[in-house]
């Protein structure tokens, strides 16, 4: 009796997986591709995170009834090209406490339209109280998520975002100035 039924032959089948506290240094298993009708998937709470270098691949990237994705603190570096195919379902996309050295260029209102909530939160490797001293770090895979307002125009994109109704970046490396809104 499940009104939110994404096609009649989803009556039985999985529609939602989480895992909690796990240890892996490999992508998500080829086996969640199996999951046809799944909507909601969590993965989260990897053990040393911040050590990681995981390049997420394409298993889940044809996944069509997807509208959850939570990939948290599982460390993370890069989404597949393979990615997109999830634009035409996904609704929220929680990418937090993950080793990204920037936003992914492919997460563009363009390529994800129904995108309503996305979380890049405390996407940091080491603890810098100064950012003129991330260089530093960049050879020990750098310090996170990091952006200059001033030399690129990711910020300015998300928060130009039409249809994203939450953005949290908190706890990620940010410097600059706040981009200029101006209508003109």
């Amino acid at each position: 009796n499940d009104e939110k039924l994404p096609c009649p032959e989803a009556v039985g089948r999985v529609r939602s997986v989480e895992y909690f506290l796990i240890n892996t240094k490999e992508s998500l298993p080829s086996e969640f591709k199996h999951l046809k009708y799944l909507e909601s998937l969590s993965v989260a709470s990897n053990i040393n995170t911040m050590l990681l270098n995981i390049e997420l691949g394409p298993e889940i990237c044809d996944l069509e009834y997807l509208k959850e994705l939570r990939l948290f603190s599982y460390g993370l570096v890069s989404l597949p090209d393979e990615f997109v195919n999830l634009g035409n379902s996904l609704e929220v996309l929680d990418l937090t406490a993950n080793n990204f050295a920037s936003i992914p260029e492919m997460l563009t209102k363009e390529n994800f339209p129904k995108l309503k909530s996305l979380f890049l939160i405390g996407s940091r490797r080491w603890t810098l109280s100064d950012l003129r001293r991330r260089s530093e770090y960049e050879n020990r895979d750098g310090i996170g998520l990091y952006m200059n307002t001033d030399e690129d125009d990711a910020l300015r994109n998300l928060l130009l975002w039409d249809n994203l109704e939450e953005l949290a970046l908190s706890n990620c490396y940010i410097e600059g100035k706040l981009p200029d809104f101006k209508v003109g």
